[in-house]
């Protein structure tokens, strides 16, 4: 519409002056008759009326002057140009927004769900050998923890009663109840050593057989076993003792 205005503004300009002409021209005819020395109306006075100066070119200043009053008339107001800085500081507050919503979205969706943890691996679990479980076993005897001692010796005993040491898990089954002062059952675990074939462990289960009688008050029994011990196994090292308990027994 701006194009438009100006296209046409030139037109009515001259329309203007066209009319102006004609009515000082008239009125310079009939002046003229009368006071012939003095010219029709110039075009500096024609400028005048207009408002136009000599400096500014008339085109252009009736251009701006029809402009502005067509403008007016239609209540159009010319807007201000955006510079480039503002324009990049819409751009930069715009890409905050963005990025915030963004933010907020994302602090929404972790609070929604709930972060998973990986799984725990669980530690690779050994299984230790008849040898390994015995010293545990034998650590609980040397700890006098006895009872837990016998369990653990007669859970060996009940998986393998022909492994090398299971002669030696009956011999400290007899032991640990000795430890807990009931001889009468340590007498029965230490007869139960003869079964296995062969064990190094006879000669101390004889001489703790004739202990435990003679602790129990039977004597008689106790010479037997003692005297079962020098018949049996002569070159222990028990032999000595087995004498001596005899003779305290006569």
């Amino acid at each position: 519409m701006k194009r438009q205005i100006k296209k046409t503004a030139p037109i009515l300009s001259l329309l203007v002056l066209v009319f102006i002409w004609t009515l000082v021209s008239g009125c310079g005819g009939s002046n003229q008759g009368i006071r012939g020395e003095e010219p029709a109306g110039n075009v500096e006075d024609i400028d005048a009326l207009l408002g136009l100066t000599d400096d500014t070119p008339k085109e252009k200043k009736t251009d701006e002057i029809a402009d502005d009053d067509v403008l007016k008339l239609l209540g159009v107001k010319e807007e201000a140009p955006v510079s480039g800085t503002e324009k990049v500081a819409e751009q930069n507050q715009a890409g905050q927004q963005r990025v915030s919503q963004a933010d907020t979205k994302q602090k929404e969706e972790s609070v929604s769900q709930p972060e998973e943890k990986p799984p725990v691996k669980e530690a690779p679990r050994t299984t230790l050998s008849f040898q390994e479980r015995y010293q545990e076993a034998r650590q609980l005897y040397l700890g006098k923890k006895y009872r837990d001692a016998i369990q653990k010796f007669q859970a060996l005993l009940d998986e393998n009663m022909r492994h090398s040491l299971s002669d030696n898990c009956q011999y400290w089954i007899g032991e640990s109840y000795w430890g807990l002062g009931d001889y009468q059952q340590a007498a029965i675990a230490f007869e139960k050593v003869f079964t296995f074939q062969n064990s190094n462990k006879d000669p101390d289960a004889q001489l703790k057989l004739g202990l435990c009688y003679r602790l129990l008050g039977d004597k008689e029994r106790a010479k037997q076993e003692f005297q079962k011990l020098i018949d049996h196994y002569p070159s222990s090292e028990y032999v000595s003792l087995a004498r001596k308990y005899l003779a305290e027994l006569q």
